[in-house]
């Protein structure tokens, strides 16, 4: 391995350049590309052990399950009112009028 001494290493600052750039991209009102998936190696690696996934719904929890990422987060509120009745954005519009139907 080279000694750098008081230098930056080269691919540490490559891979800390995209990731800025990837943090200021899903900042943007205008980028709709927000969901993030971020893979680790060792410098010249053939494969990458290290994925880490950030989700919205449980399929990033199949992400970890299924192997491609060792670490995903989720939305806990979308688990939580998957099966409720009031969820999406007129969900309770929705349940008050299928309630005043029925009474």
């Amino acid at each position: 391995m080279i000694d750098h001494g008081r230098f930056a290493i080269p691919a540490t600052t490559r891979s800390r350049l995209m990731l800025e750039v990837a943090s200021e991209l899903v900042g943007e009102a205008d980028w709709f590309q927000r969901q993030a998936k971020v893979s680790l190696r060792e410098q010249g690696a053939a494969g990458w052990p290290l994925t880490m996934f950030a989700g919205d719904t449980p399929s990033a929890i199949d992400e970890v399950v299924e192997g491609r990422a060792q670490i995903a987060i989720v939305n806990p509120a979308e688990p939580l009112t998957h099966r409720h009745p009031i969820r999406g954005p007129d969900g309770l519009r929705r349940y008050r009028e299928q309630r005043h139907q029925v009474d």
